[in-house]
């Protein structure tokens, strides 16, 4: 009993709390858009991030309780700093002063503090930078890109493997979405139609070629297909083909990956070297490793777990866990 009698202070359900909360409001995707919008509005410049991040923090806590302010800006606050650079604890602070009652007039003195004097005051300890993610050590951290299918386009009615993303404009086809159905690693034979939204893969070069040979239109920061795939659900991982594996001399092809795993291969590695072309008819060996974009809800719903690059399924396509766990070991 004392061993967990800790478990029954206030303080402690209350961080148990902030942090399911918080995880849970990441899945959503608000979280991605929210950090969008402050970063749009304040842009890159600390002080006016912590400002607006205080100010907006106030207001909730005006009408909602603290603990809920805090966890619906929790994650917002990591993917801020992250993508701005900022160090998270000089965001958090003023965050944690915002959602105390302590008065107009105090509170705007306290941002007012923060906003100008914050860079002598805030801790100065450097953020450890943390691994490589599995984008940068394969060289494909690009940021997601969508686009709107309009019915001018010479897309529609074609398949996926009809339009060949990979082979002709060298960008992977992570998603399709249709009014609030979202197909996430749609198969070779997704039928592509007007009004739908893509989510690509690739460099800006790639996409800007992809665009203008097309005609699709590109939805930028109104994406929101790309607040789910930019949400923590979602992300990169590795597979590596385990010895003597059934899948082994079979292609992706043969195997129906997509359709059985409802992740999307990105780059293929193995002896021969590397493939990031269309590697789905190349026969896999013991050893082969395959990066792929996948999504959370998929692995936790299987019982497997692997290593994110932070990131994420609308699908209900999966794969057994034993037929998984006998083929690849997940890195």
């Amino acid at each position: 009993m004392e061993a967990i009698s800790g478990f029954a202070s206030n303080a402690v359900v209350a961080m148990a709390s902030v942090m399911i909360l918080g995880y849970g409001i990441e899945r959503t995707g608000v979280t991605s858009r929210l950090a969008g919008t402050i970063i749009k509005y304040a842009g890159t410049n600390e002080k006016r991030i912590i400002s607006t991040v205080s100010m907006t923090v106030s207001l909730l806590s005006s009408v909602m309780q603290n603990i809920g302010a805090a966890a619906l800006f929790l994650q917002a606050i990591r993917r801020i700093g992250k993508q701005t650079s900022i160090p998270t604890s000089h965001l958090m602070m003023p965050m944690g002063f915002a959602v105390t009652p302590v008065g107009l007039p105090l509170l705007i003195a306290g941002v007012a503090l923060f906003a100008l004097a914050g860079s002598r005051i805030l801790p100065n300890k450097k953020e450890k930078k943390c691994q490589l993610t599995v984008a940068e050590i394969w060289g494909i951290d690009y940021a997601i890109k969508t686009c709107i299918l309009p019915r001018s386009s010479n897309l529609s009615g074609k398949t996926r493997e009809e339009a060949s993303f990979k082979i002709k404009y060298d960008l992977n086809l992570l998603a399709i979405r249709k009014n609030t159905e979202v197909i996430v690693a749609p198969s070779r034979y997704a039928r592509l139609e007007s009004g739908q939204e893509l989510a690509f893969l690739g460099s800006k070069e790639d996409f800007d070629r992809f665009i203008s040979a097309t005609g699709c239109v590109p939805t930028e920061n109104r994406s929101r297909l790309k607040s789910i795939l930019d949400s923590g659900g979602f992300g990169l991982a590795e597979l590596i083909v385990r010895p003597k594996a059934s899948i082994i001399d079979k292609t992706l092809r043969e195997i129906g990956f997509r359709q059985k795993f409802s992740i999307e291969p990105i780059v293929h590695y193995s002896k021969m070297g590397e493939s990031r072309s269309d590697f789905y008819d190349t026969p896999l060996a013991a050893g082969d490793t395959i990066i792929y974009r996948n999504a959370d809800l998929y692995r936790s719903s299987h019982g497997s777990s692997g290593h994110d690059s932070g990131g994420d399924s609308h699908s209900g396509r999966g794969l057994s866990r034993h037929s998984y766990d006998r083929s690849f070991h997940m890195h």
